[in-house]
């Protein structure tokens, strides 16, 4: 663990939705002013205006932090659902993907949802986000078991239009990979060729897949 300081110190700041208050937080947090200032100086996603701590965007934060060596994970249940699904798409894009967040489709007279969606041809990860603070086999394994359904669905469905035409470049065989990212480390990596990925190991997975692709799960189709 990095300075213990700086690690309760961004706890706080993540939870605040508005500015913090840098004397309501040295009471808190029994730490100097100063030294919360000097703190708020190391990291480019926040500043001080007044006596105040804003936060540019939590999604950048988290991932600056992570970068210093702090855990991700604590940092990422400190902040609400929508921004681990931000997190996990700002950490595929700076991996090179193109991201669409909450990406919503209909097939069959159904409606589907899926978390984060992250093209780098010829390949489309399509993300499901668990925020759980308990990692139960049972849960996981029912939750990669919808992502194949839901990978299948959009197969099928998938079509460039206005909203995502620029996301696609030449590629027209593109190979889709189901994928569940979970906030906290988890005894299972696969269900049925479905990665569970803790968030921290992301980066490694986005890096190493393709050397044991063959033990993914993957659905190849043309547009």
């Amino acid at each position: 663990m990095r300075d213990f300081k700086v690690y309760i110190l961004l706890k706080e700041i993540l939870k605040s939705r508005e500015g913090c208050d840098i004397e309501e937080l040295s009471d808190k947090l029994s730490i100097d002013t100063e030294v919360i200032k000097h703190i708020v100086l190391n990291f480019k996603s926040l500043s001080v205006k007044g006596n105040k701590i804003f936060v540019s965007r939590i999604t950048n934060l988290v991932i600056e932090a992570w970068i210093k060596g702090y855990d991700i994970v604590e940092l990422a249940l400190s902040t609400g659902w929508k921004d681990v699904e931000k997190l996990c798409g700002e950490i595929l894009s700076r991996y090179g993907y193109k991201i669409l967040l909450n990406y919503r489709f209909r097939h069959c007279g159904r409606r589907y949802e899926i978390d984060v969606v992250g093209i780098q041809e010829p390949y489309i990860l399509l993300v499901d986000c668990k925020r759980w603070k308990r990692g139960n086999v049972s849960s996981l394994i029912h939750a990669a078991e919808e992502q194949v359904r839901r990978a299948q669905e959009f197969m099928y469905a998938f079509k460039p239009d206005k909203e995502n035409i620029n996301i696609l470049n030449k590629a027209t065989n593109l190979t889709i990979i189901p994928l569940i990212v979970t906030v906290i480390d988890v005894d299972i990596k696969f269900h049925e060729g479905v990665p569970i990925v803790p968030i921290r190991y992301l980066r490694d997975f986005l890096i190493s897949f393709k050397n044991y692709e063959d033990m993914i799960i993957k659905f190849n189709f043309k547009l």
